[in-house]
């Protein structure tokens, strides 16, 4: 991969921290950011993230190793090692970490505050397994959850994982030969969107290469994240996105009567995930005259068994 990007530094504060110690520091940081650009969304299809969504990792990640250092004392300063990735959770789960600046400070960290840094530390885990001799995967001991309240989610944090990558690749265009003129025009702007090329060079050939669809990826990362309930998927439109935020509404009359917040973040790569998945659907016949985020291919919300046999699949695919 070229690597015609901006390069990473580590912030002033943490070189101060880190002494002689910063130059390593540094270095790993941008081993870790180019990392995340050639692989980190998934290191087994070596796929990568975008530079902002990198960068908001390191620098949540730079702000734990400050953390680190102020509230641990660690004896290695140039890590952060699974123990006080541990505590730095707890102690932001009980707000005795809060934020250090501005008007809020001294204020507890939201709940999507505090699912960020978590993420950031499995972002930094994920690449030390990877690329750094790690012998196991970090899981992290606290969930933290943006929807209603208790996390639907039962899974480890490896078995999530491996359901969330085989949600990237999972969903399938129609066949090239069942499809009306009407309806293979449709897919063929579909298909030149997801290889970059001009339309009327789109083939049937490049049908097979542009073989998968956002949409149940979004579906699942965007559920996750928001803690969404079946009915809620059922009733989900697009004009409850705002992209500029990365935030989803959820209105009180379509939301589930255990719903505490109707507003909540989404992660980064979610985000990425559902403005994906927008810009495709408006490809597909099925939502036309529609707002509504997914529909099945029968043009219908999804229901709670049609969902459960999604995650069925996937597991099954995943092998968990």
């Amino acid at each position: 991969m070229s690597k015609e990007h901006q390069s990473v530094t580590i912030t002033e504060e943490l070189l101060q921290m880190l002494g002689e110690k910063a130059a390593t520091v540094n270095a790993a940081y941008s081993d870790f950011y180019d990392w995340m650009l050639e692989k980190g969304n998934n290191p087994r299809r070596e796929k990568g993230l975008k530079e902002g969504t990198a960068r908001n990792y390191v620098d949540r990640l730079d702000q734990l190793h400050r953390f680190s250092i102020t509230y641990l004392d660690p004896e290695e300063l140039t890590t952060i090692d699974d123990a006080d990735a541990d505590a730095l959770l707890r102690l932001i789960d009980l707000g005795d970490i809060a934020k250090q600046k501005g008007a809020n400070a001294g204020s507890e960290y939201s709940e999507a505050a505090k699912r960020k840094f978590s993420d950031a530390l499995q972002k930094y885990f994920e690449w030390r397994y990877y690329e750094r001799a790690m012998t196991y995967e970090w899981e992290p001991k606290i969930n933290f959850s943006d929807g209603h309240g208790e996390s639907a989610y039962r899974f480890t944090y490896r078995e999530l994982g491996l359901v969330l990558n085989e949600a990237e690749s999972y969903g399938s265009l129609p066949s090239y030969y069942d499809t009306t003129n009407e309806e293979r025009d449709r897919i063929d702007g579909l298909v030149a969107q997801r290889l970059g090329l001009p339309k009327e060079d789109v083939t049937q050939n490049d049908w097979l290469h542009a073989d998968w669809s956002s949409k149940i990826n979004s579906l699942v990362t965007v559920s996750y994240d928001a803690g969404l309930t079946p009915i809620e998927i059922a009733n989900a439109k697009t004009t409850w996105y705002d992209p500029q935020t990365q935030t989803l509404k959820i209105p009180t009359e379509f939301a589930c009567k255990e719903r505490e917040k109707q507003k909540v973040g989404l992660a980064d790569d979610t985000a990425a995930d559902l403005s994906n998945w927008i810009r495709e659907r408006r490809h597909l016949k099925v939502y036309d005259g529609s707002n509504k985020l997914w529909l099945n291919r029968q043009g219908n919300p999804y229901q709670s068994g049609s969902l459960c046999n999604i995650i069925r699949n996937l597991c099954e695919e995943a092998g968990v």
